[in-house]
């Protein structure tokens, strides 16, 4: 079954409001590298996702279906996702709050939970990467927590053509040893 961009954005999300502890409203969970979309004015707490690259792996899977008479090429691709997890410091007395969002991210990738999770999108965990801390400057020139867990994925695209194909053949026979002039 092959996977597409939307359905790898669609499981992430999925995963997202599944697994995130402490949880954010649904809102706050937000695809990122868009042009229309504002972040939340009312909270500091909030998730952006998106996708940081696709690698092809391995030659690709060919197959010939008779029935359907088509013909699909597999790629095998690694999905490399960024989670980015946002919290106020509110002068350093909430800055685990991050932390904890981009943990629970990362443990339950790295779970069974995790992987059963997203067979239901074609996709399967290869690994997470440690989080790391990433806080930055807010608009308001204080410091907003940001915690980055890196996901590895796995999926196959595929590329279906329907192909010119024959069903029978008529086979004239000659005798090898008539002459021909």
């Amino acid at each position: 079954m092959s996977i597409n961009i939307p359905n790898i954005r669609i499981a992430l999300y999925d995963f997202i409001s599944e697994f995130c502890e402490p949880k954010v409203n649904n809102e706050c969970i937000i695809l990122g590298n868009q042009n229309n979309v504002s972040l939340p004015t009312e909270t500091d707490n909030y998730i952006i996702f998106y996708i940081q690259n696709i690698i092809r792996h391995g030659t690709n899977i060919e197959r010939y279906q008779d029935a359907t008479e088509s013909y699909s090429m597999i790629e095998n691709n690694e999905i490399v996702a960024q989670i980015d997890c946002y919290c106020d410091s509110n002068n350093g007395l909430d800055d685990s709050r991050a932390y904890t969002m981009a943990k629970s991210l990362e443990i339950a990738f790295r779970s069974e939970l995790g992987t059963q999770f997203l067979k239901k999108y074609n996709l399967c965990t290869l690994y997470a990467e440690d989080i790391r801390n990433t806080t930055i400057t807010s608009e308001s020139n204080t410091f907003l927590n940001k915690y980055t867990v890196i996901c590895h994925l796995a999926g196959n695209f595929e590329y279906n053509k329907q192909i010119d194909t024959f069903t029978h053949v008529n086979v004239g026979i000659k005798d090898v040893d008539v002459k021909y002039k």
